[in-house]
């Protein structure tokens, strides 16, 4: 599954949280958290740089420094959310989320990653919760529309699964995830067809 962290802002997907996809991987970027010090940017720009390179260790070591720094900053408890994920410690990752909603309450992100944590524990109901959370903020937030498209298509969910899919070609078009939403569509379109002529 794609999971994302905190990293620069491109003005082009500006209401969809989306920066930019990482080649090779699949993992993608997204809008950073407002830094109270801003001395501490580097020290999140070297973290970000570990994730991307799927260094997850170094990554969540980073963020610690980061957050041992500056307990107060957004960032370093979502990036730490993340790492941990990734190296399968869903319940560090959920408390770094809940911390992250503390210091930025409603925040779409640690929505995400709250229904990225469900998910992984194979709760697909939970997941969808947090990720309509974080679409109730945040209406075009691609990643909770690619997120919980998924979660649908697992339960048979079929018609809001292609909802949210579709939603995702539309707002990142010519994205691997765009790409994939598509494929996933085309499948989904294709097995009810296919279905309906068998009976």
């Amino acid at each position: 599954m794609l999971l994302i962290v905190a990293g620069l802002y491109y003005q082009k997907y500006m209401d969809t949280g989306f920066v930019e996809e990482v080649p090779g991987t699949d993992l993608a970027v997204l809008k950073p958290y407002e830094f109270k010090n801003r001395e501490l940017i580097p020290l999140a720009d070297k973290a970000l740089e570990y994730y991307k390179n799927q260094q997850f260790e170094l990554a969540r070591d980073t963020y610690k420094e980061l957050i041992r720094q500056g307990e107060d900053e957004p960032t370093g408890h979502y990036g730490l959310g993340v790492s941990l994920l990734f190296l399968d410690d869903a319940d560090g990752a959920e408390q770094s989320f809940n911390r992250t909603l503390e210091l930025v309450p409603n925040d779409p992100g640690a929505f995400l990653g709250l229904g990225s944590v469900a998910s992984w524990r194979r709760d697909p109901e939970q997941s969808i919760v947090f990720y309509k959370k974080a679409l109730e903020v945040k209406p075009n937030y691609v990643f909770a529309h690619e997120f919980v498209a998924i979660e649908y298509h697992h339960i048979g969910e079929y018609d809001l699964a292609i909802k949210h899919y579709k939603k995702v070609v539309e707002l990142i078009p010519d994205t691997r995830s765009a790409k994939n939403s598509q494929r996933a569509i085309d499948k989904i379109t294709r097995d009810q067809k296919n279905n309906k002529e068998f009976y």
